[in-house]
Parts: C-alpha cells; structure tokens; sequence
C-alpha cells in the first residue's frame, strides 16, 4: 500500500470543503473516547450495532483491551487479570452483538494466540491453531459466535483460511484450482457468508467467497482484482482495488451481479476502504496531495466526512475503523492515534411537505416518478402512502427527493396520500399530502381522420375509453406548434371539439391526443390529415406492353387529378405528363421501363395539400412471344379437322393465335414453349399458302409470323 502524507490542519480544513454539497445528509456528533487511567493510549478498532466499542491499550510496552460501552470505560485484560504483575495481554480485533470480543492476548498456558473474551466474565478462552504454523491472526467475529481469520505457515508452510465455532477450528478450503494451498479469510456475515483471499490458478491470490465452506472466486471481469474488506448481511462484499493503469487505489462495492467504484473526491488520491454497514454505507478515507481525510459513501454519494461534523469542529479524524448498522462511526488520527472518537447520527428534524410534482399522475400505470419538495429530508427518508406502504426515495437535496409510484398504489384511487417519514434518531413523519389521480384515456379514432384545407367549421368526433369532464384534446403540428381545445364530453367514451381556425387552414398531418386538465394525462395519438383526398387511379391503357418498344405514351386515369398532378415508375423520380385533363393524365413512359421486363408501380403524384400520393397501379412490360415452327407445315386441304402443333417461346396462357391476321384462334396452352390449334374449317379445306402469329396479352405483344402451306386435294 502507498505511503501516508504528511498533512496539516489547514489542508484537513480546506479538504472539508470537498464534497459539502451533499444531499439530505444527516450530520454527526461527535464523542471522545477517554483513555483510562494507567494507559498511556487507546485506540478504538470496531464497534457492534449495541454502540460498544472496543479497542487497544497501551500500558508500557504491553497490550490491552479497551471497552467503551454507553459512557462506562473498562480495561480487558488478558485472563487471568494480574493488575501489579505479570499482566496477561490482549490487544482486540472485534465485538459481536452479544459482547464477544476476538482479538490476539494470552488464556491460560497460551500467549499471543487468538482468543475469545466474554467481557462479562472477563475470562478468554484459547482458539484452536493448526500446527506448524508462524502466526495467526483473527479477523472477525460475527453474532451467532463463529470467527475467522487465518495462519501463517512457518518454514514457507501454507497458509490457512481459518473458522471457529464453540471453540473447535475448521480449516477453509482455497480454490479447487490453486497452485498453491494458501488462503486467508477477513470477514464474515450473520449469514455465516465468508470472503477473503485464496491462491489461483495464475499464483497469485484472487478474492474468494466461502458458502457453506465451498469456496468460489468473485467472477473474473465483474470483480475488480483486490484484497476483500468485508461483507454485510445482504452479501454485498466491500474490496480495496487498485487501478492496473495509473496504480491509485480504489473502493469497490458489490457481488455477483456487479461492481460500484465509490468515486473519489480528488482524482489524484488513493481511497482506502475501512468497514460497510448494511445500509452498503462504506467508510474509509482519502490520501493525496499531502492531505489524508475521511469519507462517508452513502446512496451513491461520496462525502467528506469532515464537512458533516459540527461547524468549528477541531477533531482529526484521518483514519476511520468501523461503521454499523446504526450508522455510528469510530475513527482516530492514525491507527495507533489517542483519543479516539465515536461519531454518532445527529437528531433529524422531522420532514415537512410544501409541494409536489406533478400535481396529477395516472391511475394503474408503473414506476409513475413523483418530485417532492420541502424540508428537513435526510438520506433515509422514505414515503408513506395512506394505506401504509412504505416506498424507497432518491434523496437529491435536503429540499428534494424523487419516489416511483407503483401501479398497485393507484389502481383504484382518484387521489394519492402520502407523506414523508425519517427514521430516529429524531425524525418523524410530515403531514399528509394529496395528488390527483386519473386515469389515461385511450382514443381509438377520430371523425373525420380527413379534412381538405379551409373546409368549414364542424365537429370532429372522437372516439375510445375512459374520457372525462374537463378533459382537453391536445393537437401537434409538425413544427411541433400544440394547440389546447376543450372537448364536449358526452361519455366516456365519446367527446367532440371543433378544430382551431389555423389547424383548419393549414394543410399538414396533426396528432391529436385527448389528455385531463393538467394536460400531463394524454392519451395514444391518433392522426388527422388537413389535406385533399389523395388521388385513386382506375386503369392504365394499355397496362400491359411488350419489351423493347423505343417509345410509349401512357394514359392514366384516375380521380384527383390536379394541374400539377405528375407520374412515378417505381418510386422514381416523377414524370411531367404531356397533357392533364380532369380524369385523365398522358405521359411518355421511360426508356428505361421500356427497355426492362418487369412488374412497375405507376403512381400519380399531387401535393400533400392536394392529397399526395395515388396507391399505386401495376403496369407490366412482358416479353414478347417468339413462333419458330409450326407442326405439320404442309397438308392437303380436308375437310376434316387439322391439329397444328406451334413451338417457340414466351407463350402464357392468354396467348392467341391469328391465321393471316385476320382469324383469331383460341389455342390449347401446352407450355411455354408449345401450343396447339384446331384449324378454321375455311383454311384447312382451302388451299393456299397462310401464315400466323401468336399474340400474348397486352398491347402490340406478337410474334413474327410463320407459314404454312395448305395443297390441294
């Protein structure tokens, strides 16, 4: 770990100012702690949830205990107590709920091993060691009795992650794939949840998370590499990192679903975490720029700790110890620094309402967010609704906080009471307050959806759900101009407005909603079109033409035809028509349409306030048929009945096929490649010579002809 500055006073007081402005934050009092009379310092280590706090003693060169519990000071000796004489050590790690203390000291026939204290007996009781080993070291002790820690192999033996309960010892496995058979255990939870360090896979040693005493590693990539610090009772797992670019130190929160960096006050500083609470409140401080000074990280922000001490407040606090879950803090100037203090959560004032925003929200619907103003709101302030549920709040200022109103909340209400509440010490509730509730209307259509520009002024209708008296139809431009109308609420599924003058003047599409009084509660958008109706084309003569004409005039017929009406092939650019009458429109078809077999859609184009765009029609270039042969080619003339045989390509099922282009034939379609006649009675029995053509459907589509000879009988 990095050094520690040297700092003075003034830095500590200009650092205060960083991270003063902070949200809701409740401050603190503060508490020293005496040392005891024959000592020459005492520094506090940890606190429990009762506000007990221990710490270590110096007598001479000798260690021992140190109890501060509610304004009583009591020296632990190691057991038995010898006061005058060969004094038994003891020097604290940590107290559980009960007043169990785990620390290093000496029982009976053992010195300097880990211990257990009953601070009510004053007796201490030998914890287990494996053999061989150089040191051990206890490092927490949880409330149902069971502590951890770890040894240290002599004569480079492993080193053991280690677990008592009720005076056995239990050695924690490292990870399954170690190189190497060490870990080290730091800190458990009332859950009996363990975290520490073990031995990879790579010799180096990763953090490890013991669960019914398997081990598992934090997952690669989520858990920032680093030495754990603690665990809390919701399995949230504080870890000192550092940064493998720039090698500052960093504080991480988190588990298994992920990891938050607390932040840090000046970027240059390391940040070495202490203890969390429950609350996954960290503590800690912060060493740079020749100042070390304590932080508080809570809801997300980062703070100064000295900026939520009293105002003129002389007391140094650069190193902070424990938290819990009361959210009393113990902290010294350095680990081995006298006094130490115990800063404590001052009275809050009990909150006060004076508004809330908005002032109407939807009934039924999730996570509605509501802004409340006022005074006196701490980082622990929560809402209360009428009906008791308790709701979590972003705290952004002793002014304001933000609450997500679930849709189970307002389901069946038409106005919302709630009022604010902070827990002790101090606190209370506010008063009650109301917000409107309604619920959102849905609109499903609208009466007429189309109007043509500066048409007269008449209802539009409006049809959905959930329409009430005093609702406003709301209407949006496409310069996102909004225009507010009152609406005739016949029921509530029906109301009516007239439309403003200008929305009827002006050609354009409109989203209209139907919204409460507020304006806040609108419905779904429903759109009306202020433009002609769009034009609708009824043929295409011809609709259907063979590849490879070098020219085409096309007629379009169609309704809405204006004078500056135009045509598109397939979206493409639009053409200017030769001639534009009422209902009809001529243009030359593109080369390029020409040129390519195929399907295009023929649209007319208009204004937007002319009705813009036609549904388009489709108009076909086809290829054309192509007669190589016909089957038998010479006959004599009959007056029976004579079958030819046609073969070529390109032939459809509509093909035709005409003797001397004069006499039409229906074929019988064999594929695209064959056909078949029934001659005419008056050209098989005729002699002569004759020639045919196939014709597919459309305009100008033939083949080029074949002949045939018939001979006389």
């Amino acid at each position: 770990m990095k050094s520690q500055h040297v700092w003075t006073l003034a830095a500590i007081l200009a650092a205060a100012l960083v991270g003063a402005d902070r949200a809701g934050a409740r401050n603190y009092t503060v508490e020293t702690l005496p040392v005891p009379e024959g000592l020459s310092s005492a520094t506090p280590t940890q606190i429990n949830d009762n506000g007990d706090v221990v710490g270590l003693g110096i007598i001479g060169n000798k260690a021992v205990g140190v109890l501060w519990s509610h304004g009583t000071t009591r020296i632990l000796y190691g057991s038995p107590a010898e006061p005058g004489g060969a004094m038994n050590q003891f020097s604290p790690k940590n107290i559980n709920i009960h007043g169990d203390i785990i620390g290093i000291g000496s029982a009976p026939g053992v010195n300097y091993s880990p211990v257990i204290y009953d601070a009510q007996t004053d007796q201490t009781s030998a914890l287990p060691i494996p053999s061989n080993v150089f040191l051990t070291q206890p490092n927490d002790l949880n409330d149902n009795g069971i502590g951890v820690g770890y040894s240290e192999g002599s004569d480079g033996g492993p080193d053991h992650a280690l677990y008592w309960l009720n005076g056995q010892m239990r050695i924690l496995p490292p990870l399954p794939y170690a190189s190497k058979p060490f870990a080290e255990a730091f800190a458990i939870n009332n859950w009996n949840q363990i975290v520490g360090l073990s031995y990879g896979v790579d010799g180096t040693y990763h953090g490890v998370f013991w669960q019914n005493g398997q081990p598992s590693e934090f997952t690669p990539n989520r858990a920032p590499e680093g030495e754990p610090i603690g665990i809390n009772d919701n399995g949230q797992v504080l870890i000192l990192g550092q940064d493998s670019h720039t090698f500052v130190y960093r504080a991480y929160v988190g588990n298994g679903a992920g990891w938050t960096d607390i932040g840090v006050l000046s970027s240059a500083d390391d940040v070495i975490p202490a203890a969390l609470n429950n609350k996954k409140w960290v503590i800690g401080y912060e060493t740079g720029q020749q100042v070390q000074y304590p932080i508080l990280w809570k809801h997300g922000q980062l703070v100064n700790l000295y900026s939520l001490l009293p105002a003129g407040s002389s007391v140094k606090l650069s190193t902070l110890f424990g938290i819990n879950n009361k959210d009393q803090i113990i902290g010294a100037d350095g680990y081995r620094a006298t006094p130490g203090y115990l800063l404590t959560p001052a009275l809050a004032a009990a909150p006060e309402i004076s508004n809330a925003f908005p002032t109407t929200i939807p009934r039924g619907e999730a996570n509605v967010s509501l802004t409340i103003a006022g005074t006196g709101f701490e980082d622990d302030t929560t809402v209360f609704l009428k009906n008791g549920l308790e709701l979590p709040t972003h705290v952004l200022s002793a002014n304001k906080l933000t609450v997500d109103i679930p849709a189970s909340a307002t389901s069946q209400l038409s106005s919302l009471e709630f009022r604010l509440y902070t827990p002790p010490a101090g606190g209370g509730y506010s008063k009650f307050m109301a917000v409107t509730v309604v619920a959102r209307p849905v609109l499903t259509s609208i009466t007429p959806a189309r109007i043509d520009p500066g048409s007269a002024k008449t209802p539009t209708y409006f049809t959905g759900m959930k329409f009430a008296p005093g609702d406003l139809v709301t209407i949006i431009d496409q310069s996102n101009h909004i225009y507010s109308v009152a609406a005739n609420v016949a029921s509530d599924t029906k109301l009516a407005i007239y439309l403003p003058d200008v929305v009827r003047a002006a050609a354009g599409l409109y989203y209209l909603r139907v919204g409460d009084p507020s304006g806040r509660i609108l419905s779904n958008p429903v759109l009306l079109t202020v433009g002609r109706a769009a034009p609708l084309i009824s043929s295409l003569s011809p609709d259907r033409v063979p590849v490879g004409l070098t020219s085409l005039s096309l007629y379009v017929n169609a309704t809405g035809i204006v004078t500056g009406s135009k045509v598109s092939f397939n979206g493409g650019a639009p053409v200017t028509p030769t001639s534009i009458q009422t209902n009809r429109l001529l243009v030359s078809v593109p080369a390029s349409v020409l040129a390519q077999v195929g399907s295009y859609s023929i649209r007319v184009v208009n204004s937007f306030a002319d009705g813009g765009t036609s549904e388009p029609k489709n108009f076909v270039v086809a290829p054309r048929p192509v007669l190589t042969a016909i089957t038998p080619s010479t006959f004599k003339a009959s007056t029976a009945s004579v079958t030819l045989t046609l073969t070529g390509a390109n032939f459809e099922a509509g093909s035709v096929v005409k003797i001397n282009d004069t006499t039409s034939v229906t074929p019988s379609f064999i594929s695209s490649t064959k056909l078949t006649i029934v001659l005419p009675s008056a050209v098989s029995s005729t002699a002569g010579s004759y020639f045919a053509r196939v014709f597919n459907p459309g305009y100008a589509n033939n083949s080029a002809p074949v002949r045939f000879t018939v001979t006389p009988k």
